[in-house]
């Protein structure tokens, strides 16, 4: 079975919807997966990641699931309240917990009730798997259907993290904070069955931008930083622009 985990179109925060660039990089991912074989379509229902995902599904059903709705509660460092993708380097040097496992019970995660909150989530995407036959079990799945189909969970950047930890076993503020996936960047994993009846997801594909480079549309930049820190390049610039306005 394949999963793919899209990241939704260019974001206009403030009036809750997507930019004009950001419908057309949903328009441009619709319009190359148009032949594509999905068999769910799963989507947050946070207009950017649901107009997204009715551009891609060109007219198909689109399951709506509250539980992909963006994960991006703060936790308090220093006595500084700041979202948990937003770690300094110097944040994590001080408190390595900040990007293991542990993080969730840790003294950061505990008062913002942060395992009760991943747990709600990752049981809701291991019942969605299971119902396309594949069940959770300790560090794989149980193949109860084995089947080659393809589902689409359209959702946000911290969500992201999130499904691929529950996938990958890597902790998911450490996909938060070293990997970066552009607005409509297509990632996708594999089921792999090396032992009979036991699988695993291995990532094939990571934030691909084939449809937006097709039509020379520039891929955005929200969710990165600057480069170099004395210098806020242009992209970073606009960015500021669209948020404060």
């Amino acid at each position: 079975m394949k999963i793919v985990i899209i990241r939704h179109a260019e974001p206009d925060y403030i009036n809750n919807t997507l930019t004009e660039k950001g419908f057309r990089e949903a328009k441009y991912l619709g319009e190359y997966y148009k032949d594509a074989k999905f068999d769910a379509t799963y989507s947050s229902p946070l207009p950017r990641a649901f107009y997204t995902a009715e551009a891609l599904a060109n007219g198909k059903p689109i399951i709506v699931k509250k539980y992909l709705e963006e994960f991006w509660h703060q936790i308090t460092i220093d006595g500084e309240r700041k979202h948990n993708w937003d770690f300094m380097p110097s944040d994590i040097e001080k408190y390595p917990v900040l990007i293991e496992h542990e993080f969730l019970d840790s003294e950061f995660g505990k008062p913002e009730h942060l395992r009760e909150l991943y747990d709600e989530v990752i049981k809701e995407f291991d019942k969605t798997l299971e119902e396309h036959g594949y069940k959770k079990e300790g560090t794989y799945y149980r193949v109860t259907k084995p089947n080659k189909d393809t589902i689409v969970f359209v959702c946000h950047l911290g969500m992201m993290s999130l499904l691929m930890s529950r996938l990958t076993h890597i902790p998911y503020t450490k996909i938060a904070q070293y990997f970066f996936v552009a607005p409509t960047g297509v990632t996708t994993f594999v089921s792999e069955e090396r032992e009979d009846g036991i699988a695993q997801f291995r990532c094939r594909e990571f934030g691909n931008l084939d449809h937006l480079r097709r039509k020379n549309e520039p891929y955005s930049h929200f969710g990165s930083f600057r480069e170099i820190y004395s210098e806020e390049e242009e992209h970073i610039k606009e960015l500021n622009k669209k948020v404060s306005k």
